[in-house]
């Protein structure tokens, strides 16, 4: 059986204010992600994204770091998740907040964020629609867990083959870190 593991009531006082005050304020800046080159995928999809620590394999270590005023925090959240589900992380290869809104596409993006062995780490930031789950899928694509989002819940899985549903109203706001076990 794939390694999936679900967490709640992880986050601290402090975890859950910096996400109310900061992440989720209208003053941090969302960028437009657009997937139009991306030979993978035969739409247009796009989605919004604050990224906090760029992939490892994209850019010189110098620069990793992409959002230092969001770094530390971020990354007391994720391991108050991973100490929560009693995962052990020697480093975090991608740390971004993704932003989703409905849009017309029904295709299905699926993708494994790495070329090699990680481990992913989803956490739903805000109350949005129940329908836009997370779906896990085995090496042959067929479905094997469905996550459906709930505010300070996470969700860790090897690298699996997922996507997302897109929220048929509203937003849909998400941490997700890759990592190194």
């Amino acid at each position: 059986m794939p390694y999936i593991k679900e967490g709640k009531n992880f986050l601290s006082k402090e975890n859950i204010e910096f996400i109310e005050k900061v992440i989720l304020s209208p003053t941090l800046p969302y960028y437009l992600v657009s997937y139009k080159e991306d030979k993978r995928i035969d739409n247009d999809s796009v989605t919004f994204g604050h990224l906090v620590q760029n992939r490892l394999e994209s850019e010189s270590p110098q620069t990793v770091v992409k959002s230092p005023n969001t770094y530390n925090q971020t990354v007391d959240i994720l391991n108050n998740f991973l100490k929560s589900i009693n995962q052990k992380c020697y480093f975090f290869t991608r740390i971004v907040y993704n932003l989703t809104i409905y849009n017309k596409n029904e295709e299905k993006f699926i993708h494994t964020d790495h070329d090699y062995k990680h481990k992913q780490i989803i956490i739903y930031l805000n109350n949005c629609d129940p329908l836009s789950k997370t779906c896990i899928l085995d090496e042959k694509h067929k479905l094997i867990k469905e996550i459906t989002p709930k505010k300070y819940t996470g969700v860790c899985f090897e690298d699996l083959p997922h996507y997302q549903l897109l929220p048929k109203y509203g937003y849909r706001v998400v941490l997700v870190a890759t990592f190194i076990s």
